[in-house]
C-alpha cells in the first residue's frame, strides 16, 4: 500500500503472535464515528476473519456484514481490509 506519493522505501511490520496487540476498538469508533454494529465488526477484522465467519458469530447474514464492512471503510477512507489495519494501526503501532 503506498503510504505517501512518491514515497522512496520499504515499511515493513512484523508481528509478533506472542505478544498480542492492544488495540482499543472504541478509539478507532469514535474517531471515525462508526455506527455500534460497525465498532463490532473492528475486532473481527484485526483476527482476521472472513465476512461468512463474521456472521456466523454474530448471527446474521454475510450479506449484512458486507454492508457495514463497506460502510465503515468509507467512514474510514479505506478500499480494503489491508488498508483498515493500516488505518487502525495509527492509533496504536504495532512496535514493542
Amino acid at each position: 500500500m503506498e503510504l505517501e506519493r512518491n514515497l522512496a522505501g520499504a515499511l515493513v511490520t512484523l508481528i509478533d503472535p506472542q505478544k498480542p496487540m492492544k488495540i482499543k476498538s472504541d478509539v478507532v469508533a469514535g474517531a471515525y464515528r462508526l455506527t455500534v454494529a460497525e465498532h463490532r465488526l473492528v475486532d473481527f477484522v484485526l483476527k482476521g476473519l472472513t465476512n461468512k465467519e463474521i456472521a456466523l458469530e454474530l448471527d446474521v447474514s454475510p450479506e449484512t456484514i458486507k454492508s457495514q464492512m463497506k460502510s465503515m471503510f468509507e467512514k474510514c477512507g479505506c478500499r480494503n481490509r489491508v488498508s483498515f489495519v493500516w488505518r487502525v494501526f495509527q492509533f496504536a503501532p504495532p512496535i514493542f
